[in-house]
């Protein structure tokens, strides 16, 4: 149920948004263990001054047969869905209504949610897994090749597709304006 009501919101959101024309391909070739690079990569990417002032949070996911993380329901980066009985009157700006008593509650320790998700591949498809595809609401699907990448917007719902053999490795970076 959960995840039918946040493919439908973000088939809306796709429909009445742009948020699609932030989706950005690419090819990198950094060190993903410096901060410092992984941000001035970034900084370029996104054609921001160098002295723009980011915040990243920056983590390496493992996908995989038998290991814990195997796939991603639909989602919305650093949000949980909520069913609330009435609407919020406290911290309204974490809350985004999506239908009837269903809302998407920004869940992170700095009540801000990201700008944008960057996905640095570093495994492919067909030679270190099988499956593992990332679908976007518009249907949408990304086959992850190492040393490619991917800019969406973090509002963007997406999910991850079953590993069904092999590793999926990527690093996630969460970017903060």
């Amino acid at each position: 149920m959960s995840s039918s009501i946040l493919k439908k919101y973000g088939e809306t959101i796709i429909n009445n948004h742009t948020i699609f024309k932030r989706r950005q391909k690419f090819i990198w070739d950094i060190d993903l263990t410096s901060q410092k690079d992984i941000e001035d990569f970034i900084k370029e990417l996104l054609y921001l001054e160098p002295s723009t002032k980011i915040m990243l949070d920056i983590r390496q996911k493992q996908f995989g047969h038998g290991l814990k993380l195997n796939e991603l329901k639909w989602h919305m980066d650093d949000h949980q869905l909520v069913k609330l009985k009435e609407k919020p009157i406290y911290n309204t700006h974490l809350y985004t209504h999506i239908s009837g008593k269903h809302y998407l509650y920004c869940s992170n320790e700095l009540h801000k949610a990201p700008s944008y998700t960057i996905i640095f591949y570093q495994s492919t498809q067909g030679q270190d897994f099988e499956g593992g595809e990332l679908v976007l609401a518009d249907g949408t699907k990304i086959i992850p090749v190492d040393h490619e990448g991917l800019v969406i917007d973090s509002k963007e719902i997406h999910c991850i597709l079953p590993v069904k053999k092999g590793i999926r490795t990527s690093t996630i970076v969460k970017v903060f304006l």
